[in-house]
């Protein structure tokens, strides 16, 4: 995971973006602007899309590395 420090960083800070997505959706559901959160729907699909799609990536990339190393480069 070592090699991997950069990537992990940028899927932490998607992450965290990620989380104040749904925070502000969760505030508008709580102050009953419940119509706000179509205008929020293809963001945070596209969002979602985008931070499995990377989360994937990395861990198939840390399978990749790990059997690399177990065979020698």
């Amino acid at each position: 995971a070592d090699n991997f420090e950069k990537e992990m960083d940028i899927l932490l800070r998607a992450v965290n973006a990620y989380k104040e997505i749904q925070s502000t959706i969760a505030s508008y559901f709580m102050n009953q602007k419940i119509s706000m959160m179509p205008l929020y729907a293809t963001r945070i699909l596209q969002a979602s899309g985008e931070l499995i799609c990377g989360q994937v990536i990395l861990e198939q990339a840390l399978v990749a590395q790990k059997k690399i190393d177990e065979l020698g480069s």
